[in-house]
């Protein structure tokens, strides 16, 4: 686990000459000596990298609020003032252990995490998956212990808000603490519609409707692009989520792939009929309460 203080606001020209300095051409001779990228990123395509690196910049709390209402400028400034320390994470890795009193809350902002709990004896149970611009636990800094494990799933960065600004933006801005509010209103929605889509869809159904509600997630965050987004998750990882066996998943994904519904390749998941997977999978993005026309950035 790596701690940086956020820096300040930074043009996109400023990050990517950060992120990809200009070098002297290299020799022709010692190019077969170049180093080769490696690791998630080397089999995806570098647009997509480049333009996950470009929008984690941009990824703080006001993000994640404005996906569901409009702020005025006098609360995008007191949500751009706002402290927050910034941490990476390894996959597996845990942000948030069971049991540990909060001090704060994180916000996701690039990658994925989820919410597990482990009962008894038995494998850990998925209660939530959460996507970059989520606040994963803002109802903790309320709770006097947390009662579940928060897990990076590939690498992801968060940014940890301390109990004390979180109270005082409740305290003296009554608007951002009820859209606040809605953040954990929106996160048992979500799980609500988990419990009843687990009992009434068939398994290729089921795992076609959640497919359909990370697009609809990814895209309010703006990150479906070219008609897909990256996927951290392989297919073992979505029976753990969806609490399946994998053998389950690879057919419902079979399945969706022969309808021409999905495509899932090196870590990148396609729609290429999103309407048409939503009708197949009796999928209704309204539980998201997302803004109209906030669900696709494609």
């Amino acid at each position: 686990m790596i701690d940086i203080i956020i820096p300040p606001h930074k043009r996109v020209s400023t990050l990517l000459r950060e992120m990809f300095p200009l070098r002297a051409k290299p020799d022709p001779r010692e190019r077969s000596a170049a180093p080769r990228l490696r690791g998630p990123c080397a089999k995806r395509p570098l647009f997509d990298v480049l333009k996950e690196r470009i929008l984690a910049s941009t990824f703080r709390l006001e993000t994640s609020l404005s996906r569901r209402r409009d702020l005025s400028a006098e609360e995008r400034t007191v949500l751009r003032s706002l402290p927050a320390t910034r941490r990476t994470y390894a996959d597996g890795e845990r942000i948030v252990e069971e049991g540990t009193a909060p001090d704060g809350s994180c916000l996701l902002v690039e990658g994925m995490a989820i919410r597990a709990h482990r009962i008894g004896r038995s494998e850990r149970v998925v209660s939530a998956l959460h996507v970059a611009g989520d606040f994963v636990d803002l109802h903790s800094f309320l709770l006097s212990h947390i009662d579940h494990d928060i897990i990076a799933v590939g690498p992801c960065t968060i940014d940890f808000v301390a109990a004390e600004h979180l109270e005082a933006v409740t305290r003296d801005h009554s608007r951002l603490a009820r859209l606040l509010w809605l953040e954990t209103l929106i996160d048992a929605k979500i799980h609500r519609v988990w419990v009843a889509a687990r009992a009434a869809l068939p398994g290729t159904q089921r795992v076609g409707h959640f497919i359909c509600e990370l697009h609809a997630r990814l895209g309010a965050a703006g990150l479906v692009y070219a008609g897909g987004f990256a996927m951290p998750l392989d297919q073992r990882g979505v029976a753990d989520v969806l609490g399946y066996s994998v053998v389950h998943v690879n057919h419902a994904v079979r399945d969706l792939r022969a309808e021409r519904l999905l495509e899932w390749e090196r870590g990148r998941v396609r729609l290429p009929d999103p309407d048409g997977l939503a009708r197949y999978s009796s999928f209704d993005p309204a539980y998201l309460e997302l803004r109209k026309g906030a669900e696709s950035t494609e």
